[in-house]
């Protein structure tokens, strides 16, 4: 007996592979991501690649307004067979990472969007870049990604992405989502994670040189902080050490292990010891697939 909670196949319209598109097709995966947004009645949400509209429903059900963004013209049409005038929906064709702003609501509102795997990290950063017109969001990764954004000092994740993350929002890992709950089935399992803005770190101060100081620290992740910041060019030991040691932190320290407050002080002291020298050509090493952003 097939389950209720599943929707029936898309027939002709088939995911593209290009757009990393697997839709969402388990509709009380649907319900609790709309759950966790904590919708109140006419509220706007942005929906970020709304696909065949599994999400938007529940969305609209709880009492929001959507403002459903796809770039796929394919999708267009049928989002708006679906969801009429009238529904509280209102259908965009747009790519998220280049929409004018024009088309943003105003004000600030709730995001939601099962985010497509190839373009996570460039989706993530939008997401940061904007963080003022968010007041909440809900969005689903891979379940590695999620890690990543989530993990706090010393838990496994913790990476370059997490920094970033964290100085613009309290982030919540929420649940996993198997691959039966999309089609196509991905060959991974997600996560679904909620982003409450502002970030618990306002009063951190990042300073000139803090993007890059994260950048160079999560380079070599097996690498203590000393020998990693020994890679910086044109630095040498003496002043590596002298730059932890102003900091309060440990050498044989790594970085998935600092504290937001200590990579603030590693950042100011890095400044302090090389200032000008490396704000004026920030190369620093980054691990693969994540960018500091800071």
């Amino acid at each position: 007996m097939k389950s209720k909670n599943r929707q029936k196949r898309p027939g002709k319209l088939r995911p593209r592979r290009r757009l990393s598109q697997n839709f969402l097709v388990d509709r009380q995966v649907a319900a609790r991501i709309a759950d966790a947004l904590e919708i109140s009645k006419g509220e706007l949400v942005f929906e970020i690649g709304a696909g065949k509209g599994s999400l938007t429903e529940h969305l609209v059900e709880r009492g929001a307004r959507v403002l459903a963004v796809d770039k796929d013209t394919r999708l267009i049409g049928m989002l708006k067979k679906k969801f009429r005038k009238g529904s509280g929906v209102e259908v965009v064709l747009a790519d998220v990472l280049n929409m004018p702003e024009s088309l943003f609501p105003r004000g600030r509102c709730l995001l939601a969007g099962n985010l497509p795997y190839g373009i996570s990290h460039p989706l993530i950063f939008w997401i940061l870049k904007n963080s003022f017109r968010w007041k909440r969001g809900v969005i689903m990764l891979q379940r590695e990604v999620a890690q990543r954004v989530c993990a706090g000092p010393g838990e496994k994740g913790r990476s370059a992405l997490s920094i970033p993350v964290q100085l613009q929002c309290r982030p919540s890992y929420l649940f996993e989502v198997g691959p039966a709950a999309f089609y196509p089935r991905p060959r991974v399992t997600s996560a679904v994670v909620r982003l409450d803005f502002p970030s618990a770190y306002g009063d951190i101060g990042t300073g000139k040189l803090f993007g890059y100081i994260v950048g160079v620290a999560f380079a070599r992740k097996r690498k203590i902080l000393a020998n990693n910041l020994r890679a910086i060019p044109g630095v040498t030991a003496q002043e590596v050490e002298t730059v932890l040691r102003e900091a309060g932190i440990d050498r044989t320290r790594r970085a998935e292990q600092l504290s937001m407050g200590e990579f603030s002080a590693l950042a100011e002291a890095a400044y302090r010891m090389w200032g000008a020298r490396l704000a004026a050509g920030r190369d620093a090493p980054s691990p693969k697939g994540e960018s500091p952003g800071c």
